[in-house]
């Protein structure tokens, strides 16, 4: 990879990343997703706080093990996936692991913007370029603020300017 498509990967990646941060889940799942036990969905979400407090604390294997404890007791919450993904993506740079629990996010919760942009990052980390692109793709039918579908705009653009290569 030459200088520039590094370039143009940590700035595509960037704006991911910043799209997503911008409107990260709530700390813990406010609404009881509709699968499974409500008691066991409460009981996970006390430990999800838990995983919360402890990455703020950077303390990540705590939360590595938390996140993992709360999707064990209540496995249908997509931000319980989601947090755990970023750990992956962000911190341990496993882009594979992250893939698989970002997918199993956007199963869940296949409405949440941020899951499909946190999956599109992640794709585009591994230059899977045409897979990040579908992924977008699905996010173009979601509904979005003027501010997000701008941004979409523009990653979209990014993408088929990475998949067309270097103009001569």
């Amino acid at each position: 990879m030459d200088i520039i498509d590094g370039m143009n990967k940590i700035i595509l990646v960037a704006a991911l990343v910043a799209s997503v941060l911008a409107q990260c889940p709530a700390e813990a799942g406010t609404k009881f997703p509709g699968k499974g036990e409500k008691k066991d969905w409460a009981r996970a979400t006390r430990v999800y706080d838990q995983a919360i407090a402890a990455r703020k604390k950077n303390q990540t294997a705590d939360a590595v093990r938390l996140y993992e404890e709360a999707i064990s007791i209540y496995p249908y919450d997509g931000d319980f996936y989601y947090n755990l993904a970023i750990h992956y993506a962000r911190d341990k740079k496993n882009y594979p692991k992250a893939e698989e629990l970002i997918g199993k996010a956007v199963e869940l919760s296949p409405k949440d913007y941020s899951f499909h942009f946190e999956q599109a990052a992640i794709l585009i980390e591994q230059n899977k370029l045409d897979a990040a692109k579908t992924v977008l793709a699905s996010v173009d039918k979601l509904k979005k603020t003027d501010e997000q579908q701008t941004e979409f705009d523009s990653i979209m653009k990014q993408i088929d300017d990475r998949l067309k290569g270097p103009s001569k």
